[in-house]
């Protein structure tokens, strides 16, 4: 079994005006990704029409994470947040605060180079982190980001 990596970009006005008429529903996006992470191919970049970005954040929870999620709501901005396991024992609060209010990805246990460790400390390094996440938030994680 070998790690895929996917980067999913999820679509988000460009600036802090009301949501577009086509722009997809949080629902519609966590169903796309859903459909994507069923197949288990890589997603590199989405949201090609319209003027969108994508703001994601690595190596989570830590105590700069509030005052993130503090600033995206004031604006009506979601996020994509790809945290680390190894955090979780200080920041499962806001781990579980951070799922509510954003979307949560696997950034592994530890943030180790990956490609130089064997097959199965990789997927040690993933499933514990996606396992320990999934055990605080109650929510499946989906994405993935390698370090």
């Amino acid at each position: 079994m070998a790690l895929i990596p996917a980067l999913v970009l999820l679509a988000l006005p460009a600036a802090a005006a009301a949501r577009p008429a086509t722009m997809p529903t949080e629902a519609q996006q966590q169903e796309a990704v859903a459909r994507v992470a069923a197949l288990g191919l890589p997603l590199y970049e989405a949201g090609r029409q319209g003027k969108y970005v994508a703001l994601t954040f690595d190596d989570g929870p830590g105590p700069y994470t509030p005052k993130v999620l503090k600033e995206l709501r004031k604006y009506g901005f979601r996020a994509t947040f790809f945290v680390n396991g190894k955090n979780f024992g200080r920041w499962s609060d806001t781990l579980r605060r951070t799922s509510r209010e954003a979307s949560v990805g696997d950034h592994t246990w530890s943030h180790p180079y990956l490609p130089k460790l064997p097959t199965s400390r990789q997927i040690s390094e993933v499933s514990r982190s996606a396992r320990a996440s999934s055990a605080i938030t109650d929510r499946r994680v989906q994405l993935f980001r390698p370090p």
